[in-house]
Protein backbone atom coordinates (compact mmCIF):
# COMPACT_ATOMS: atom_id res chain seq x y z
CA UNK A 1 0.00 0.00 0.00
CA UNK A 2 2.27 2.95 -0.79
CA UNK A 3 1.08 6.15 0.22
CA UNK A 4 1.86 8.83 2.62
CA UNK A 5 -0.44 11.20 5.26
CA UNK A 6 -0.06 14.83 5.58
CA UNK A 7 -2.02 17.12 7.18
CA UNK A 8 -3.23 19.41 10.30
CA UNK A 9 -3.42 18.02 14.26
CA UNK A 10 -7.13 17.62 13.80
CA UNK A 11 -7.07 16.09 10.45
CA UNK A 12 -5.28 14.13 8.50
CA UNK A 13 -5.75 13.20 4.48
CA UNK A 14 -4.27 9.45 3.66
CA UNK A 15 -3.41 8.54 -0.03
CA UNK A 16 -3.36 5.16 -1.39
CA UNK A 17 -2.25 3.71 -4.18
CA UNK A 18 -4.74 1.30 -5.32
CA UNK A 19 -3.09 -1.74 -7.24
CA UNK A 20 -2.14 -4.04 -4.04
CA UNK A 21 -3.20 -4.75 -0.43
CA UNK A 22 -0.65 -3.62 2.23
CA UNK A 23 0.02 -2.07 5.76
CA UNK A 24 1.75 1.37 7.12
CA UNK A 25 2.33 2.81 10.30
CA UNK A 26 1.66 6.35 10.85
CA UNK A 27 3.42 8.16 13.65
CA UNK A 28 2.23 11.06 14.74
CA UNK A 29 3.74 13.66 17.59
CA UNK A 30 4.00 17.09 19.21
CA UNK A 31 6.55 18.03 16.56
CA UNK A 32 9.03 19.22 19.06
CA UNK A 33 10.38 16.15 21.54
CA UNK A 34 12.84 13.83 20.32
CA UNK A 35 11.65 11.13 23.22
CA UNK A 36 9.43 8.29 21.09
CA UNK A 37 6.98 8.03 24.58
CA UNK A 38 5.63 11.16 23.16
CA UNK A 39 3.85 10.28 20.44
CA UNK A 40 1.46 8.15 18.85
CA UNK A 41 1.30 5.35 16.24
CA UNK A 42 -1.88 4.21 13.59
CA UNK A 43 -1.74 1.24 12.19
CA UNK A 44 -3.63 1.19 8.33
CA UNK A 45 -3.96 -1.53 6.90
CA UNK A 46 -5.96 -1.58 2.93
CA UNK A 47 -7.48 -4.36 1.43
CA UNK A 48 -8.13 -5.04 -2.67
CA UNK A 49 -9.75 -6.85 -4.34
CA UNK A 50 -11.50 -6.71 -8.15
CA UNK A 51 -13.56 -3.76 -7.89
CA UNK A 52 -13.63 -2.86 -4.18
CA UNK A 53 -11.40 -1.99 -1.41
CA UNK A 54 -11.11 -1.60 2.27
CA UNK A 55 -8.82 0.41 4.66
CA UNK A 56 -9.25 0.17 8.29
CA UNK A 57 -7.40 2.99 10.64
CA UNK A 58 -6.79 1.52 13.57
CA UNK A 59 -6.63 3.53 17.24
CA UNK A 60 -4.08 6.03 18.30
CA UNK A 61 -1.71 3.68 20.36
CA UNK A 62 0.01 5.82 23.17
CA UNK A 63 -0.28 9.64 23.97
CA UNK A 64 1.50 13.29 24.33
CA UNK A 65 0.04 16.47 25.56
CA UNK A 66 -1.33 18.03 22.84
CA UNK A 67 -2.51 14.91 20.79
CA UNK A 68 -5.78 15.49 18.96
CA UNK A 69 -8.62 13.54 20.63
CA UNK A 70 -10.86 13.31 17.61
CA UNK A 71 -9.24 13.37 13.83
CA UNK A 72 -11.07 13.71 10.34
CA UNK A 73 -9.54 11.64 8.00
CA UNK A 74 -9.83 11.96 4.39
CA UNK A 75 -8.65 9.06 2.34
CA UNK A 76 -7.55 9.62 -1.57
CA UNK A 77 -7.55 6.11 -3.45
CA UNK A 78 -5.75 6.45 -6.64
CA UNK A 79 -6.04 3.96 -9.76
CA UNK A 80 -10.12 3.40 -9.01
CA UNK A 81 -11.31 2.79 -12.22
CA UNK A 82 -14.83 2.66 -12.09
CA UNK A 83 -17.44 5.38 -10.08
CA UNK A 84 -18.20 3.26 -6.67
CA UNK A 85 -22.25 2.64 -6.16
CA UNK A 86 -21.27 2.24 -2.39
CA UNK A 87 -18.93 4.17 0.11
CA UNK A 88 -19.27 2.84 3.66
CA UNK A 89 -17.63 3.51 6.86
CA UNK A 90 -18.24 1.31 9.81
CA UNK A 91 -20.50 -0.68 7.87
CA UNK A 92 -22.86 2.38 7.50
CA UNK A 93 -23.45 3.56 3.78
CA UNK A 94 -21.81 7.42 3.45
CA UNK A 95 -24.10 9.92 2.00
CA UNK A 96 -23.01 11.31 -1.49
CA UNK A 97 -21.94 14.51 -0.12
CA UNK A 98 -18.83 13.10 1.89
CA UNK A 99 -17.20 11.23 -1.45
CA UNK A 100 -16.46 11.80 -4.51
CA UNK A 101 -15.06 10.09 -7.78
CA UNK A 102 -12.66 11.59 -10.55
CA UNK A 103 -13.38 9.58 -14.00
CA UNK A 104 -10.74 11.18 -15.67
CA UNK A 105 -8.00 10.99 -12.87
CA UNK A 106 -9.09 7.36 -11.62
CA UNK A 107 -9.20 9.07 -7.81
CA UNK A 108 -11.60 8.36 -5.06
CA UNK A 109 -12.13 10.92 -2.64
CA UNK A 110 -13.51 9.99 1.01
CA UNK A 111 -13.96 12.40 3.95
CA UNK A 112 -15.00 10.66 7.10
CA UNK A 113 -16.70 12.53 10.05
CA UNK A 114 -14.38 13.09 12.55
CA UNK A 115 -14.48 10.73 15.29
CA UNK A 116 -11.91 10.29 18.43
CA UNK A 117 -8.42 9.32 17.97
CA UNK A 118 -8.92 5.94 20.21
CA UNK A 119 -11.73 4.66 18.19
CA UNK A 120 -10.61 2.69 14.48
CA UNK A 121 -12.41 2.46 11.71
CA UNK A 122 -13.38 0.78 8.53
CA UNK A 123 -13.95 2.40 5.65
CA UNK A 124 -14.66 0.34 1.97
CA UNK A 125 -15.82 0.91 -1.97
CA UNK A 126 -17.48 -0.88 -4.26
CA UNK A 127 -18.02 -0.89 -8.08
CA UNK A 128 -19.23 -3.43 -9.02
Amino acid sequence: MPGDARGEQGGLTLTVAAGGSGTLSLYDDDGSSTVSKRATTVRARYCEQASSGRLTIGAARGTFVGQADRRQWTVRFLGVRQAPKAVTASGRPLPASAWSWDGDRHTLRVTLPARSTQEAVTMSWRSA
